[in-house]
């Protein structure tokens, strides 16, 4: 699977073009961008394909884990980090 997280710390971003591609961003008025799924098939296909910088101050990579994995992505002062498992995940 992949996973779409930043590396840069000025937060994730996405594009104009990306924000295009959701258009539950316009219609539902409580959803920002870093509510999107990272691994939504459009988001992965836009980066592959060269868009690639958010808004232009992100830095985005795609992470590959196991099709299987559960995953959160840990923001941590802008950079993001991806936590992930194939067990179960214990949240406190």
């Amino acid at each position: 699977m992949k996973v779409l997280v930043n590396k840069c710390p000025h937060g994730f971003t996405l594009s104009e073009a990306q924000k295009e591609l959701f258009t539950e961003l316009k219609t539902n008025p409580n959803m920002r961008v870093s509510d999107v799924n990272r691994t939504d098939p459009r988001l992965i296909a836009s980066f592959e394909a060269g868009d690639n910088r958010g808004d232009g101050g992100s830095s985005l990579t795609i992470v590959e884990i196991p099709d299987n994995a559960k995953f959160v992505v840990v923001p941590r002062g802008g950079y993001e980090t991806l936590a992930w498992t194939t067990g179960d995940i214990n949240y406190v």
